[in-house]
């Protein structure tokens, strides 16, 4: 019952992400202006849109390698820190913590944000699954990046319960290594 609330919550989670990034069909716009305006609002204009503009190359990239069928493997955002490795299996048992730690997770792609490439689902090598977001959407992974494998990091973060439920909890993304072998 307890992972079966926490899975309802994940998907909750995937379906508000989608709206939040502008869409998730296979035929979306590639970016959602109001929300790179939010996530780039500290930022001066210019600043702003060139690190955009050198993220989505950098995606863009990827994706072109990993649909010529080429093997490798490509960093997205931060470089990866200091931070808790730890497996998505003990990251839904004992959320609470983990909360406002910053952790590390690695597993393969189960779903991607079709839209931006802002969001990914990882399912752990045991069979559970973790969000993680780009909640300031500063860093994209390649959107055909499904069923690869993937190594994130970033703040896990405890969102508190609204009267009935549980609380929820997601990954801000701060970075992200997608590895492919090759022809899929």
């Amino acid at each position: 019952m307890y992972m079966s609330r926490r899975l309802a919550a994940s998907s909750f989670l995937v379906a508000a992400l989608a709206v939040g990034c502008g869409g998730t069909g296979e035929n979306a716009d590639t970016g959602d202006a109001a929300a790179n305006d939010m996530a780039t609002s500290e930022m001066s204009g210019d600043d702003a849109n060139a690190a955009e503009s050198t993220a989505e190359a950098k995606r863009a990239a990827a994706e072109e390698a990993i649909d010529a069928g080429n093997a490798g493997e490509w960093s997205f955002g931060n470089d990866m820190g200091e931070a808790t490795v730890v497996s998505v299996t003990d990251l839904n048992e004992s959320p609470s913590e983990y909360a406002g730690k910053r952790v590390r997770i690695e597993g393969q792609v189960s779903s991607v944000c079709k839209n931006m490439g802002c969001w990914v689902e990882v399912t752990g090598s045991e069979g559970g699954k973790i969000m993680a977001s780009s909640d300031a959407h500063d860093v994209f992974v390649p959107r055909n990046s499904e069923g690869k494998h993937i190594v994130v990091e970033g703040m896990f973060k405890e969102t508190p319960a609204d009267g009935e439920g549980e609380a929820t909890y997601s990954l801000d993304l701060g970075a992200a290594e997608v590895t492919s072998s090759g022809t899929s």
